[in-house]
């Protein structure tokens, strides 16, 4: 019987996981913290872990409208091309500190460079 996307990810204690460790990150980074210190991290984290979710096993979802409807905030926010691949490296190397396969880091650089606005670089690299 062949695995769901779901369960070759590690189903929801590595998405629990990957949130956190994330939100850690972010809080550590000087460039970062300041765009999520009014956030209520809690509520995100809930969030975040449900749309992880709903991208992975499927569903009424449509996270490419979700994502690009929270860059747009953070951008008009003043949020500019460093800091969103800070952001897009911590994510990249949660992904890595989790052990994921390198097909979804791959699939994952692969759907993260679609966000990137027009006007920056798609060219940058993230680690």
């Amino acid at each position: 019987m062949t695995r769901t996307l779901y369960d070759r990810v590690g189903g929801s204690a590595t998405i629990g996981a990957a949130v956190d460790l994330l939100h850690t990150k972010i809080r550590l980074d000087p460039a970062l913290a300041s765009w999520f210190s009014e956030v209520d991290t809690r509520r995100q984290s809930f969030t975040q872990k449900q749309l992880l979710v709903r991208a992975v096993v499927g569903g009424p979802c449509d996270l490419a409208e979700l994502i690009e409807s929270a860059r747009d905030e953070l951008i008009a926010a003043g949020l500019g091309a460093v800091e969103f691949e800070s952001l897009r490296a911590h994510i990249a190397s949660t992904l890595v500190d989790l052990g994921v396969g390198e097909w979804l880091l791959n699939e994952f650089h692969s759907l993260s460079e679609r966000f990137l606005p027009a006007s920056w670089s798609k060219h940058s690299s993230v680690a």
